[in-house]
């Protein structure tokens, strides 16, 4: 018998992992998401070395006029990242309506499993190969304990972020029908907001398909 469960339908529809709220939300991050892109990119054209501590990483000629800075980056950059941190789980949400989804594993393995394991490789790239610049509070990050992390670099923060990371691959492994599961899967979303946006959906619909 196969393992796979299938969504219940609701207000989802048959066959639908997520409402037409939800999808229309998803459509509208990923724009953002688009935007978020284009102004990192726009850095690019006006600072001939956007990133200080990656010198390699910039065009030979800037062609655009110099653009203000915002904490260690040009201001699209900086801005570009935040709209970056915040739509970025919209565009998985969105990537996931379009592979047409139709178990409830794959809708929680979505909604919790790939931001653990995007949590964990951002955590390993912050942790052992960003070279840690002096902190200020413009720097984005895609968890709110790694935002904490790289406001200190403190040892004590690193193991919070990867502990938050387990919490939710506890409450991805767990029964859908554990407390205890729903409770570590919200726990996981309020620590890794705003990627934890999609942890906390999937705990406010525990069990309902996605309404």
């Amino acid at each position: 018998m196969s393992g796979t469960v299938p969504l219940r339908t609701g207000r989802t529809g048959a066959g639908e992992a997520f409402s037409p709220a939800i999808r229309r939300i998803a459509r509208i991050g990923t724009v953002g998401f688009v935007l978020a892109n284009l102004l990192v990119g726009l850095a690019f054209l006006t600072d001939p070395e956007p990133m200080p501590y990656y010198p390699w990483a910039s065009l030979p000629v800037a062609p655009l006029p110099d653009q203000p800075t915002l904490g260690h980056y040009p201001a699209s950059y900086t801005l570009g990242l935040w709209l970056w941190e915040f739509t970025f789980p919209l565009a998985i949400l969105r990537a996931a309506e379009r592979a047409s989804l139709t178990s409830e594993r794959a809708r929680r393995a979505v909604l919790v499993a790939v931001p653990a394991l995007v949590a964990l490789g951002f955590h390993a790239y912050c942790a052992l190969v960003f070279p840690q610049p002096t902190p200020t509070p413009w720097e984005p990050a895609v968890t709110a304990v790694c935002y904490v992390y790289c406001q200190t670099y403190a040892p004590l923060w690193s193991a919070v972020t990867v502990g938050t990371v387990l919490l939710g691959v506890g409450g991805w492994l767990a029964p859908r029908d554990s407390r205890l599961g729903r409770a570590a899967t919200a726990g996981f979303g309020l620590l890794t907001f705003p990627l934890g946006a999609l942890a906390l959906y999937d705990a406010a619909t525990w069990g309902d398909g996605g309404r």
